[in-house]
């Protein structure tokens, strides 16, 4: 089924928002708040510039990503998913199958570190991580300011404050391994990228130039989850966090890696 929806896609000021928000009430649709709303009323004075899109797919839920999935794979044989890597879910067991055999026994000594975190009952078999299926929903289906602030504060004292041993943080070149992390290994990927779609070739080398990789390299070495984003912090009906899916290593390192790296999977 084909929905049409006017969206709102760009940033906007407001100068006074205590005055904004009480001459323009937060409106719902479809049981959302949406700031795009309150724009209806300036859009007539000065109306805005529409541009229909009609390849768009909106992937904010599991349902609609499989649809956007399988939409772009029939038309453009574009594959987002992992090629590695497999999730199961069976009889209350998320089971995770790993090409690489190593990757189970990384990601249950890293969950081992700080077990208050992270799900409880990791086994591991060969390529294959198995933990009973966390109850509650993701972050993206209850976040609210309040929650956030409470989940950063969480994850400060559990997780990016947890000790490094201190001669690991001496033994190691912190930024050699930022440096592989980010140029190498994301100008590998778009070397595969380019090999499937080379008439992109010409933004890459535009984008590239504007990427600053000295400052990338600045991190600061913590401890983190690797791939932070809201559908990996599962939030109970007493709004506890259980933190899953997360990375097994950062460049050569398990457990550890750039902090900002975990501020940077933070998006709403």
């Amino acid at each position: 089924e084909t929905e049409t929806v006017d969206a709102f896609v760009g940033a906007f000021f407001i100068s006074n928002p205590a005055r904004f928000f009480v001459k323009e009430p937060l409106v719902e649709v479809k049981g959302e708040v949406q700031l795009s709303a309150l724009l209806e009323p300036y859009n007539q004075q000065t109306p805005l510039v529409k541009k229909t899109i009609p390849s768009w797919f909106d992937v904010g839920t599991k349902e609609n990503y499989e649809i956007a999935k399988n939409a772009i794979n029939q038309n453009e044989k574009v594959d987002f998913s992992k090629r590695d890597e497999i999730f199961y879910e069976v009889n209350g067991q998320v089971i995770k199958f790993s090409s690489d055999h190593e990757r189970s026994k990384r990601l249950k000594v890293k969950a081992q570190q700080i077990p208050q975190i992270f799900p409880k009952e990791i086994l591991t078999a060969g390529a294959f991580l198995s933990y009973p299926l966390i109850k509650g929903q993701t972050f993206y289906e209850v976040a609210s300011p309040k929650l956030f602030k409470n989940f950063l504060t969480w994850t400060n004292q559990n997780l990016w404050s947890h000790p490094i041993d201190k001669k690991l943080s001496s033994d190691i070149n912190f930024e050699q391994e930022c440096h592989q992390f980010y140029k190498e290994k994301t100008l590998e990927r778009v070397k595969v990228f380019l090999q499937r779609y080379p008439y992109y070739e010409e933004q890459k080398s535009t984008i590239s130039k504007k990427i600053n990789w000295s400052q990338l390299n600045s991190g600061v070495l913590s401890f983190i989850h690797g791939d932070l984003q809201f559908s990996n912090i599962i939030v109970s009906e007493k709004n506890k966090f259980c933190l899953i899916d997360w990375r097994d290593k950062f460049s050569n390192l398990s457990g550890v890696g750039d902090l900002y790296y975990d501020f940077a999977k933070l998006y709403l």
